[in-house]
């Protein structure tokens, strides 16, 4: 069904903001995520990173946060990092003001843990730092973006991702929903829903992995399995039911401003084996993220044991 008459969840907005913040509220994914940068972050990453620092030249370790959102992430890792390294340089990308604003304000909140990090801040998309970036002069040691890769423009995904690796001396993390999740579900189930714009159907970490295997990359990859309660979606004028399906189906008013019959449809699917599950009466989808972490081949001698 197509429902292209309800406008586009811009990235970019506080609506956006609020409601992948519902999202977060009901979803363990992010929980998932931070459990795995504090049980492999080290062995994956911070352990195959060196950097070329020596006693007489100080060069700091290059970061570069894609769609780093309120930094909640982003910092964890950074702490990470900051065992290994003394000096650290992260760009932030992130297309939303507020965000950038929470961002800062964890920063400011735990500034005695990061003194020897530095920060460029930039309220922009990927595809703008590309274009300022376009000749490659930045390199980054490190590269991560947290799920953040669904706003590209698809039949550009190879061409970003092959600059994004060629600004890469180290390596690239990505995590990005898996090809089980609920997302995508409901993309394959109403293929109208998701491409109010050709260019913006959803990305899913397959075709991440799939990409960068053109590229030559030595690629891992793993799947963090998680969950998203969903009962409210099925409350009538529940706000945060509302909020929850708009941001499924990356739209604005999908419950207001949709017909009811459409609502049904969107529901009845939700509901389905195989879709959802119950425990302790309470509705749950899977919303797993696959990691993808890719090596370029340009590692720097490691001259900072």
């Amino acid at each position: 069904m197509d429902i292209s008459f309800l406008p586009e969840l811009d990235p970019e907005s506080s609506l956006y903001s609020e409601r992948c913040a519902t999202f977060e509220a009901y979803a363990n994914q992010k929980e998932k995520i931070l459990e795995w940068i504090s049980e492999r972050f080290d062995e994956e990453i911070t352990s195959q990173l060196v950097n070329t620092e020596t006693e007489d030249r100080k060069v700091a370790l290059s970061v570069l946060g894609i769609g780093s959102g309120d930094g909640r992430i982003e910092l964890k890792m950074l702490k990470k990092l900051m065992q290994r390294f003394r000096l650290i340089e992260c760009t932030v990308l992130e297309p939303s003001a507020e965000r950038i604003t929470s961002y800062k304000k964890l920063v400011e909140e735990q500034k005695d843990a990061l003194t020897s990090v530095t920060f460029d801040w930039r309220q922009e998309l990927i595809q703008d730092f590309c274009k300022a970036n376009a000749g490659g002069s930045k390199k980054f040691h490190f590269v991560n973006a947290i799920h953040s890769c669904y706003f590209i423009p698809k039949h550009d995904l190879d061409f970003f991702l092959k600059v994004i690796c060629g600004w890469t001396e180290g390596k690239v993390l990505i995590m990005q929903s898996a090809g089980t999740s609920i997302f995508l579900g409901l993309q394959n189930k109403f293929p109208k829903t998701m491409t109010l714009h050709p260019n913006q159907k959803f990305i899913h970490g397959n075709q991440i992995l799939d990409s960068l295997k053109t590229l030559g990359m030595h690629l891992q990859t793993s799947v963090l399995p998680s969950e998203c309660d969903i009962t409210s979606c099925f409350e009538n004028d529940s706000t945060d039911g509302k909020r929850l399906l708009d941001f499924f189906l990356n739209v604005v008013g999908c419950e207001d401003n949709g017909p009811p019959n459409l609502l049904k449809m969107i529901r009845e699917f939700l509901k389905s084996e195989g879709v959802s599950y119950t425990r302790n009466g309470r509705l749950y989808a899977p919303v797993p993220t696959q990691v993808v972490i890719a090596s370029t081949s340009k590692m720097i001698p490691n001259i900072n044991k």
